[in-house]
């Protein structure tokens, strides 16, 4: 009986064994799957890894970029608000030249009318003078034929 006992206890034994065995070599189908996980994971951590410090640098090299952009536009924006004072500046001198050009127009203009005006009185002059001579050579003619007259 108790051969018997150990026989079937045996059989537990090697039934239990056998289980065993299989949830062992299930365990290390799982460990195999969890050690690729981990080694999967570990790869994928370094990849981030790899892209987080790609991405600090790419991020530290925009910064300098804007600071670098930020510098430019200030300067420009100075250049732009010095060359606006001196457009105002040049548009000032032009209205003066434009003003004082216009006041030697009106200036030459006012001198050119006084001119005509005085040319127009003496051509007025002159025509008259010219009719007074005409007048005066008709009646000197007469008085000459007049003086023939008398000493014939």
């Amino acid at each position: 009986m108790k051969i018997n006992d150990l026989k079937n206890e045996n059989r537990d034994l090697e039934k239990n064994i056998a289980r065993e065995a299989k949830k062992q070599a299930e365990t290390k189908r799982e460990y195999k799957r969890s050690l690729a996980g981990v080694r999967k994971l570990k790869a994928q951590d370094a990849l981030a890894d790899q892209e987080l410090t790609a991405l600090t640098s790419k991020n530290q090299e925009l910064k300098e970029r804007k600071t670098f952009l930020e510098d430019q536009c200030n300067a420009l924006s100075s250049q732009k608000t010095a060359k606006e004072a001196e457009l105002n500046l040049l548009k000032k001198k032009l209205d003066m030249v434009v003003e004082f050009s216009e006041n030697r127009k009106l200036t030459a203009e006012e001198k050119l009318e006084e001119t005509l005006y005085e040319l127009n009185a003496t051509k007025n002059e002159l025509l008259a003078a010219d009719k007074y001579l005409k007048v005066t050579e008709e009646e000197m003619e007469k008085y000459r034929g007049e003086v023939e007259e008398m000493r014939e």
